[in-house]
């Protein structure tokens, strides 16, 4: 395993897809939302080497090949942290799922794929995925069932035409604190507050009835006032026909939505222990029987046991949306027959996860705690954001919020596309922004709003809400005309630790920071013993003259500098000493001056992939990018993508539209409505229908 002939990087595209890149810049692979090449694992023991890992993955990949690009490990002082890079994504996803539960160095692993590129803009990065839910009860209804609702207008309706809905029922109990103070004191709902876990809505009687033998749970109901959405307007239903189930009484109480439902019921202790203890494999395959000609080999598939519903449940991931559908629609459970006076229920839950880096969800955090107490109180399932995210590995917060009401998951996805969006910052001179002067700068415009820059791609995003993104994305232009007119300049000092020490000594520390000021710096700062001074050339040549005056830089004695490169440094291209910036080629070991170089990234049309000019071997992405401009960069992705396309056009599409280029996946077709299938184009929001 070459590390760094095999090193990519994930580079963000357009949309949301992303491309691993390899040496050369050539495209190795197209990551679509869901899809991933890297896992990480977490926790790992210090003592834990790349060979423990390498040997782990290869005794679970039975076809003997090499899956595995690269392995990085991180020393977190008590643990250990890995990046482990595939050669492609379906090696990737078959590795995550055989590493769940295996152990290493006696500890459990736990491992989770890196979705997200660290290159990539930090964007929120949604996806839909599904799958389907197969249960049946384990124990016998009693005839009792709770109905949560999340308006008090769903709630009454349903009092209203609870012998409708549910014939020979009764409302048994209104869980609300009675507002009229002639209310029948015998009343359960009013339950000492001491003991209650959250607070009732209030209510009051229908009829206007107080007397006590007139008093009926039948004739509460529930106020509506401001704040109701706070609130869980939950009824409970005796006498009910025993034949009833939770879907059932779902489809009854139609248009409303219920936040939940529960059907009492009661199983005997053996059957209770069994359902527990799992299925055997001749039973799960007789309960998947109606759909086992939509079951593949490597499908996923999972049983519990509900405990609070008492019901036993199969969970099926298909791989894509058409499969999971025609699954749904062609099956029919109702060959299993009845359990517990119960049918068998399919549905497909729809599960809706958000990524983002925890920067941007620092910044949107009241926004997105807003979607999530909303989803909360209509029902939704939702994962909590984890408030532990390690810097230098878990940069990322996901959320996942799971219904089967597919509408639901449509209004979460409605509500994070309405956040705050970013748009990235185009200018000529950008690379003046990533000075240290242009840093600082940058530094303090995002006390305005959140910006988020990275200095290996100099890209620049601003967020926030429209007027506050052009706002700033004017400041940005204006800082950089005013660098371009200061000629900015940034150079490093090492000092001499005899004549100056600036982490122990604060005098030291203080004369240095008088002679930044007396050389008028735009800016400056201190690492170790190092000055890191940026401003215009006069600035940084008059501190210099001022530092080597007082005899406080540090020097390299010659005779050592010539030794370490033999004297035979010069550059292949003018054959000349590199006076300037230079490059030393990680594969081939060859030198070049970077402005004899950097003319071959701006050819036309571009030669790709990129090699060295000496012997045509493939440059490495970290010499790519120490010495092609930006600009030339996209020409090369774009070359590199049209390239991958043609080899891989069974798999990729490209979005027709003139100009768009996206990328389009095969499988992320989704199946019409009314039939037929159709693609997506999250770059130009374009549908095109494929049939």
């Amino acid at each position: 395993m070459n590390t760094l002939r095999n090193h990519v990087i994930e580079e963000h595209y357009l949309g949301v897809t992303r491309l691993v890149i390899g040496p050369g810049y050539e495209v190795k692979d197209v990551l679509f939302p869901q899809e991933y090449t890297t896992l990480r694992i977490r926790k790992l023991p210090r003592d834990v080497s790349k060979d423990d890992l390498l040997n782990l993955i290869n005794r679970m990949n039975k076809d003997g090949k090499e899956i595995v690009r690269t392995i990085e490990l991180v020393d977190l002082e008590t643990t250990c942290l890995a990046k482990i890079t595939f050669f492609s994504k379906m090696d990737a996803k078959t590795s995550f799922e055989h590493l769940k539960g295996e152990t290493i160095k006696g500890k459990l692993i736990d491992v989770v794929p890196s979705d997200v590129g660290p290159n990539c803009k930090r964007e929120i990065s949604q996806r839909e995925s599904g799958r389907l839910k197969i249960s049946w009860p384990i124990g016998y209804s009693i005839g009792k069932a709770y109905i949560s609702f999340t308006t008090p207008r769903d709630a009454n309706a349903c009092i209203d035409r609870i012998n409708f809905l549910f014939p020979n029922s009764r409302i048994s109990q209104v869980h609300g604190e009675l507002r009229d103070h002639l209310t029948f004191r015998g009343s359960r709902n009013n339950i000492n507050e001491r003991i209650r876990k959250k607070p009732l809505p209030p209510a009051r009687l229908y009829d206007r009835v107080f007397g006590a033998a007139r008093f009926s749970q039948g004739n509460i109901r529930f106020i509506e006032e401001p704040g109701h959405s706070d609130f869980e307007y939950k009824i409970t239903i005796d006498s009910i026909n025993l034949c009833i189930d939770e879907h059932e009484i779902i489809s009854r109480v139609r248009p409303a939505v219920p936040k939940w439902v529960k059907v009492f019921r009661v199983a005997g202790s053996l059957t209770k222990a069994d359902a527990e203890n799992g299925l055997p494999e001749e039973d799960l395959a007789r309960k998947l029987h109606p759909i086992k000609d939509f079951i593949e080999k490597d499908t996923l598939k999972t049983y519990f046991f509900d405990i609070n519903l008492c019901r036993a449940v199969i969970t099926v991931h298909f791989k894509d949306e058409l499969s999971l559908h025609r699954a749904y629609r062609s099956s029919d459970f109702s060959v299993l027959g009845d359990v517990c006076l119960q049918p068998h229920r399919l549905e497909i839950e729809y599960t809706h996860s958000t990524t983002l880096h925890i920067d941007l969800y620092k910044f949107l955090e009241k926004d997105i705690e807003k979607i999530r107490n909303t989803s909360l109180q209509q029902g939704v399932t939702t994962s909590k954001p984890n408030n532990h995210i390690d810097s230098q590995f878990r940069q990322f917060v996901t959320l996942s919020f799971r219904s089967c009401h597919a509408n639901l998951i449509k209004q979460i996805q409605s509500q994070f596309d309405e956040l705050p969006n970013c748009t990235k910052f185009v200018c000529e001179k950008i690379e003046l922004l990533f000075t240290w002067t242009g840093k600082h700068k940058l530094e303090e415009l995002a006390d305005k709003t959140f910006l988020h820059w990275i200095n290996q791609t100099r890209a620049i995003w601003i967020y926030g809400k429209p007027e506050v993104q052009k706002q700033v994305a004017e400041e940005l232009g204006q800082v950089v005309n005013s660098l371009m007119e200061y000629e900015i300049f940034d150079k490093p000092f090492m000092l001499n630790k005899r004549k100056i020490n600036l982490n122990g000594n604060q005098n030291d520390r203080l004369k240095i920071s008088r002679i930044c000021d007396a050389s008028s710096l735009a800016y400056y700062h201190f690492n170790g013993n190092k000055l890191y001074a940026s401003g215009s050339l006069d600035a940084v040549a008059k501190i210099e003259e001022v530092l080597e005056q007082n005899q406080f830089l540090f020097k390299r004695l010659p005779t050592k500098l010539a030794s370490i490169h033999n004297g035979r440094l010069s550059c292949l291209l003018c054959f000349c000493q590199p006076e300037g910036a230079f490059i030393l080629t990680s594969l081939c070991g060859h030198t070049f001056c970077i402005e004899c170089i950097q003319p071959m990234f701006n050819m036309q049309p571009p030669e790709f992939p990129i090699k060295c000019p000496e012997c045509q071997t493939f440059l490495v992405i970290s010499d790519i990018l120490k010495c092609a401009p930006q600009a030339s960069l996209r020409k090369f992705l774009e070359v590199g993508v049209f390239k991958f396309q043609e080899q891989n056009f069974a798999e990729i599409l490209i979005c027709p539209k003139p100009g768009c280029n996206q990328l389009l996946s095969y499988l992320a077709r989704r199946r019409g409505q009314f039939g037929g299938d159709f693609y997506l184009c999250d770059e130009c929001d374009t549908t095109y229908c494929m049939t």
